[in-house]
């Protein structure tokens, strides 16, 4: 597979942002202390696509979201980087 075929296939996976977006967007739900720990923020349900796609991209983990009852924000959890990689 060349660099651009596989470039080609994460786009395809978690949608077709920059990384500055994912960046942008991971840095809103992180742990502010540890990046690597699990994840549980409140966001606006207008970024739950890219950040998704953050999360995966940088722990390796797949978010639950949750409607919150406001009907405009959700609850996203992930268990993080270590609980992907089996740390």
């Amino acid at each position: 597979m060349t660099d651009q075929e596989r470039a080609q296939a994460i786009r395809s996976l978690l949608g077709d942002y920059t990384q500055a977006e994912l960046h942008e967007a991971f840095s809103a739900v992180q742990d502010r202390e540890n990046w690597k720990r699990p994840i549980r923020a409140t966001i606006p349900k207008t970024q739950v696509d890219v950040t998704r796609a953050a999360v995966i991209h940088f722990t390796g983990s797949v978010p639950i979201v949750t409607p919150c009852p406001d009907g405009v924000h959700v609850e996203i959890e992930a268990a993080g980087y270590y609980v992907a990689i089996g740390a």
